[in-house]
């Protein structure tokens, strides 16, 4: 979200890290263990049962969505055009940006960067909605136990294309119940100043999806990114709508501490919604 705006804005800021030659060859290192060619089996059933707590939309009836998700950046950038949504369970998912036709975009803003960041966001969004965050992870990916840390139980995914990309490790850490706490990722990432290490955590807070129900719904998402010299965080909270008995979140907010800006608020709605071709409030 938001975040993700922000990292490529203070990547520049952030020096490479000093490369200090060692005094003495380093002592071979302890070898790996070696990752296996699949997810075993045991660890994918437990991370279906993970998802299982997660209340999911498609169970209750989805098949199809369609909404407008307004591109708008922070002050005194604004709103800078649309993006058109729809997604079918048969077919997935398309986003169709439009910008108005008279549009001047602010001085370096260039029209991929909008229509970029207007997908990322409808996308970011249609994840919310379908409510799926565990499961789409093993394709491509490799999912292995290792432990228990701080309390969680730690599944390390190995991703061979993100790991060419910078990406050194992803986990995931569920609680005694199984439910999602948090998610950690640690990249190196191409700046203008070289190379960075970023470390960064998303933890979750979870509701009830409906009074009494046993599944569970985002409350509010918390993102950091430790860069060395810079430090972000951001807090995201999330509004529900439902249409013919599905819930599903229509607004995404965040609010981002940035150095030497404050506080930035930035939210994602979605407008002109369609459940299964029922409009919303219709």
């Amino acid at each position: 979200m938001l975040t993700s705006l922000l990292l490529a804005a203070f990547l520049p800021l952030q020096d490479a890290p000093a490369q200090t030659p060692p005094a003495a060859p380093p002592a071979a290192a302890p070898a790996a263990e070696a990752v296996p060619a699949e997810t075993p089996a045991n660890v994918r059933t437990f991370l279906v049962d993970a998802e299982s707590h997660l209340y999911d939309p498609t169970a209750a009836g989805l098949t199809s969505l369609e909404f407008d998700v307004p591109i708008e950046m922070p002050a005194p950038v604004g709103t800078l055009g649309t993006a058109h949504v729809t997604w079918s369970a048969d077919a997935g998912a398309n986003v169709n940006v439009t910008r108005p036709p008279d549009l001047t975009l602010p001085m370096g803003l260039q029209p991929e960067l909008v229509d970029g960041q207007g997908r990322q966001m409808a996308m970011q969004l249609l994840g919310f909605m379908l409510n799926k965050p565990i499961t789409p992870m093993l394709d491509g990916a490799i999912a292995t136990m290792d432990g228990v840390e701080d309390g969680l139980v730690k599944v390390d995914f190995h991703n061979a294309a993100a790991e060419a990309q910078g990406v050194e490790s992803m986990a995931l850490y569920f609680n005694d119940a199984g439910l999602l706490q948090r998610v950690k990722t640690v990249a190196n990432v191409e700046s203008q100043m070289g190379k960075v290490k970023v470390e960064q955590s998303q933890s979750f807070a979870w509701k009830p999806a409906r009074e009494g129900s046993d599944l569970v719904i985002a409350d509010v998402q918390k993102t950091s990114a430790d860069m060395g010299m810079v430090k972000l965080s951001a807090e995201t909270s999330f509004g529900y709508t439902t249409v013919a008995g599905i819930i599903l979140p229509t607004t995404a907010s965040t609010v981002s501490d940035v150095p030497m800006r404050g506080k930035v608020t930035q939210a994602i709605t979605a407008t002109n919604l369609k459940v299964n071709g029922q409009p919303a409030g219709g």
